[in-house]
């Protein structure tokens, strides 16, 4: 059980232009983004572990070098959109340029192509169906964007990774995030937020369960939640101050633990090691 090769992704952001992205703001990624990532990367180097990083197109054109070294280092990189702003809050025709924009500055960086994707604050969900087209007419060959928990309007959705048909009657790899499943409730679980708010006991049972179940973890998070946050200037009410800040100085440690314990790799090795169907 414990052998089992899980995935782990990272949405490579800055906390301030990631929180204002959700009111619809812009706010400029900081040198804490490459500083964080980079610690990052040498803990993965530490435990022998791989990850797939989804990384915003602003980052890219800000901290080129640190896409060399997030490849150097044998991880995978995917796209995040060019800024942290929701989907659904981008007209289509917008968002195809967006989306390119990003796509081929990336590519332009690391000198090779890059197939996967990730929506902001997993905002895909919120989109009409045509936007996976959209992905395939842009060359990304999957998506993990999908949250399969009550939030996301999903309860039916595969909880491994599944080929989602589009409108146009095309296949895109879809690999959703982790639930744990109790009698048809979806609990997320096992990255971002989540992960820092639950007692942690919690935590190493869902990830135990999900195994037990036969099925393969994807793990989640973000460099930022390695640094305490600052309030930035949007009106966040008490609640969501509070779950942003909570955990912060606990995630190195929830994350080494689970480094040391199980395996993980980039989507893109597990999708070579993996036939789906």
């Amino acid at each position: 059980m414990e052998n089992k090769e899980n995935i782990l992704t990272v949405d490579v952001e800055d906390w301030k232009s990631a929180i204002s992205g959700i009111y619809g703001k812009i706010l400029p990624s900081s040198e804490n983004v490459y500083k964080n990532t980079i610690e990052l990367l040498l803990i993965l180097n530490d435990y022998n572990s791989k990850a797939t990083f989804f990384i915003l197109g602003e980052v890219a054109e800000k901290f080129p070098s640190l896409l060399k070294e997030v490849i150097k280092s044998g991880n995978e990189i995917g796209c995040h959109s060019y800024y942290h702003l929701e989907l659904n809050k981008i007209p289509l025709n917008e968002l195809k340029e967006n989306l390119k924009k990003a796509k081929d500055l990336i590519e332009q960086i690391i000198g090779r192509k890059i197939i996967g994707f990730r929506a902001p604050n997993f905002s895909l969900m919120k989109c009409k169906p045509d936007v996976f087209d959209l992905l395939l007419d842009l060359g990304f060959k999957y998506d993990s964007s999908l949250f399969p928990y009550k939030k996301y309007n999903s309860f039916k959705m595969p909880l491994e990774p599944f080929f989602y048909k589009t409108p146009q009657g095309r296949k895109i790899l879809e690999v959703p995030l982790s639930v744990f499943s109790f009698f048809g409730l979806k609990i997320p679980c096992l990255g971002g937020a989540f992960l820092r708010n639950y007692p942690f006991f919690l935590s190493k049972y869902f990830f135990n369960k999900i195994l037990i179940e036969g099925r393969r973890v994807v793990f989640y998070l973000h460099p930022h939640e390695f640094e305490n946050i600052n309030s930035v200037n949007l009106k966040l009410n008490f609640l969501r101050k509070y779950f942003e800040k909570k955990g912060r100085k606990k995630i190195k440690n929830y994350l080494t633990y689970f480094l040391n314990k199980y395996k993980f790799n980039s989507i893109d090795d597990f999708l070579k090691n993996n036939s789906i169907n």
